[in-house]
């Protein structure tokens, strides 16, 4: 039966001597392990606003917007005011009242919250008519190189998605967002629906992708809180910019970590540029 999660294979089916080196290698243990505490629990009942004090249009808090989209699902506007102190607070309401005067109140339909755009940043690329002009690598498995999806191992990968994707095609997962429900795994009424220990994860990861990694754990991330498919040990997806663009002296290379089930995006850094 097949698998409802990305498991990198014992072999790495890339040619590494196909892609240019860049001059700036990024470190073998990647940095994004030190993730931002908001991605490891999820906002409790009494929590009003993004933990990281941001507006929800900027804010990186993708769990309390996740949390703030549940709360708002039977209401027509989330509205945010600015407290005395400083803070804010989001609140669903169904209309707009706004009096005169400074300090007027914010509104939000929530229908701008369903897509959580940053999130399915790259279910959004694979479904796109024609391959993105970059190199795109989920854990050592080569995606798309320079422009061109390589087939069939990227087809097999996506189709053992717990939300599977079709190469080109609409992404029926995003087509049906707004009815998409996040958090039905834990409590959202409790004050603490999940929080993860803060321990190292190393020694408990899954053996079968243990085994596929040949023991070498070094790139391996402590878990972290998907509002869709719950606590997971996220997978690594690597973007380069095409090889021509790195004899040009202007490549990028980023990396950054997504649910290995679902493909929801967490948090992107960049790790080598010429």
């Amino acid at each position: 039966m097949p698998q409802d999660s990305l498991t990198p294979p014992a072999r790495a089916l890339d040619d590494p001597d196909e892609e240019p080196t860049p001059i700036a290698k990024s470190p073998r243990r990647s940095r994004l392990a030190n993730l931002s505490p908001t991605f490891c629990s999820v906002p409790g009942i009494d929590c009003h606003a993004p933990r990281d004090g941001q507006w929800i249009e900027r804010t990186s808090d993708i769990l309390f917007l996740a949390v703030l989209l549940e709360r708002s699902r039977s209401h027509r506007y989330v509205r945010s005011d600015k407290q005395p102190d400083g803070s804010l607070l989001y609140t669903p309401c169904d209309t707009i009242n706004t009096p005169p005067g400074k300090g007027q109140p914010r509104y939000t339909r929530t229908s701008r919250l369903y897509g959580l755009d940053n999130l399915w940043r790259l279910r959004k690329l694979i479904q796109a008519p024609k391959p993105p002009c970059k190199s795109i690598s989920i854990g050592i498995q080569t995606l798309c190189r320079d422009g061109e999806w390589v087939a069939p191992v990227v087809e097999l990968t996506l189709a053992h998605l717990r939300h599977p994707i079709r190469i080109g095609q609409p992404d029926a997962f995003l087509a049906a967002l707004s009815t998409q429900r996040y958090f039905t795994w834990c409590d959202l009424q409790s004050t603490t629906p999940c929080t993860l220990p803060d321990i190292p994860i190393i020694e408990k990861i899954n053996p079968r992708l243990r085994t596929a990694w040949h023991d070498d754990v070094s790139h391996v991330h402590p878990q972290i809180i998907c509002p869709l498919c719950g606590p997971v040990t996220p997978i690594k997806v690597r973007t380069s910019a095409p090889a021509e663009i790195w004899r040009m002296s202007c490549g990028r290379a980023y990396e950054a970590l997504h649910c290995p089930h679902c493909l929801a995006h967490f948090t992107t850094q960049l790790t080598s540029m010429s």
